[in-house]
């Protein structure tokens, strides 16, 4: 398994968090079930995994750089900027 951490940027707070998986979506899926609700409404919560299954606009690749991602959601007029480092 491989270590991912998130770094995500949501209405001028910072939020850090690390999940194991075998690979980035599956990490991507654990972050997105695991959002804190006393940071994150539930309809924000299930708006970002619905935008997670869809998978229309996966995290890129950051040119240059090994093992990181930039991830963006729209929530409700809102912008969640994400990047995700697989962890050694």
């Amino acid at each position: 398994m491989k270590k991912y951490t998130f770094l995500a940027d949501y209405k001028g707070g910072t939020y850090i968090s690390q999940y194991s998986a075998d690979n980035l979506k599956e990490a991507l899926f654990l972050w997105g079930s695991n959002l804190a609700l006393e940071y994150f409404k539930e309809k924000e919560k299930r708006k970002i995994l619905e935008q997670i299954e869809v998978g229309e606009f996966p995290p890129s690749p950051i040119d240059g750089i090994d093992s990181v991602w930039f991830d963006h959601y729209s929530i409700y007029g809102n912008s969640l900027f994400l990047n995700i480092v697989e962890t050694v």
